[in-house]
């Protein structure tokens, strides 16, 4: 979230410059140091993904979905351990309480599928997260490259005057 804010930070700076090294006018009028720092800024975003949000919300996702499989496991148990008190019609001392369980084990259910939705949604997505990082970080060095034009092949040519 912090290299997203900053990122729009230096956008914006880079909108209010008035320095041009290129007369394209695909660089936006901004000056070598703000697309050196466009151009960081994206390469850094694409590390912050790959090496720290992506693994966490993959970390928090299998948490979650490991706590939610072993609600269930003792949902089920308690749901099995009503069930010789719930056998009868006539007077069932736990009816409410093993038709909450059921409900429970219900809930409980959804949750994991969603969470397990969740999970491979995260892990579709994530190529398509690397392409867009790695695309917004070629963009970046390309419009760095195009305000330094190659410098040719080392001779110097003499001119006379």
């Amino acid at each position: 979230m912090l290299a997203r804010l900053a990122a729009v930070v230096v956008l914006a700076a880079i909108g209010s410059s008035s320095h041009a090294n290129c007369a394209c006018g695909g660089c936006l009028g901004a000056s070598t140091d703000d697309l050196q720092r466009v151009w960081e800024m994206a390469a850094l975003q694409q590390r912050v993904y790959q090496q720290i949000e992506h693994p966490a919300r993959v970390r928090e996702l299998r948490s979650e979905i490991e706590f939610a499989e072993a609600r269930l496991r003792l949902l089920r148990d308690r749901s099995r351990e009503y069930e010789p008190m719930t056998r009868w019609l006539v007077g069932n001392p736990l009816y409410v309480t093993a038709e909450q369980t059921r409900l429970a084990i219900l809930r409980e259910e959804r949750r994991l599928q969603t969470l397990r939705q969740v999970y491979a949604e995260e892990h579709r997505l994530h190529s398509y997260r690397l392409r867009a990082n790695a695309r917004a970080v070629s963009l970046a060095a390309q419009r760095l490259a195009h305000t330094h034009p190659p410098a040719g092949d080392g001779s110097i040519e003499i001119v006379n005057h």
